[in-house]
């Protein structure tokens, strides 16, 4: 799933302290990815150092990465991968498309740390939707789509309604930086 316009991405794993993440300024030199990601952490589930409030913790982050094949290494095939590294905090992590609609306007990823350095050491998944096909009926098909994905391979534990996905447009539209990035890739 490429775009040039920004991306929402929602995990879908129940435990997940991240409400939401937007990645926007996608920049693809084949086999490398560039772009800047804001994440938005759950307020019920910041550090008790951090002063409780209402509203979601939104970090910012420069993240570089390559390209890769998760699964079917095939000539002339798209990448379904990416190999990515948080400039910020040295972390990294593979994300592999699982699913993607028909459309090509939304995605599965599962989410896995490459190191150690990482507190969450088990795989999340995300539900990836382009900003251009942010309409409440188009997210309510793409969640539905992948739900039904996941029912047919592995009845793993995921989120049974779209509440994330309101709580991410809020935190996002709070964040001057963060609304500025939407508005831009909404032109």
């Amino acid at each position: 799933m490429t775009t040039n316009g920004s991306i929402s991405s929602y995990p879908i794993s129940p435990l997940s302290r991240v409400a939401c993440k937007t990645d926007y300024g996608i920049e693809i030199k084949t086999p490398y990815i560039s772009f800047y990601r804001y994440v938005s952490e759950s307020a019920r589930n910041q550090p008790s150092s951090k002063k409780i409030s209402s509203r979601p913790s939104v970090q910012h982050y420069q993240v570089t990465g390559t390209l890769t094949y998760a699964l079917n290494v095939e000539e002339g095939k798209p990448f379904d991968a990416m190999s990515i590294h948080y400039a910020e905090s040295g972390a990294r992590f593979l994300e592999a498309v699982e699913y993607q609609n028909d459309e090509n306007t939304c995605a599965l990823f599962s989410v896995r740390p490459l190191d150690t350095s990482v507190r969450v050491r088990t795989p999340t998944r995300d539900l990836r939707i382009k900003t251009e096909a942010l309409g409440k009926e188009q997210k309510k098909k793409c969640f539905m789509s992948a739900l039904e994905y996941i029912r047919n391979t592995d009845k793993s534990r995921t989120v049974t309604e779209l509440s994330r996905l309101s709580v991410c447009e809020r935190s996002c539209q709070s964040n001057n930086e963060c609304s500025k990035s939407l508005e831009n890739n909404m032109k």
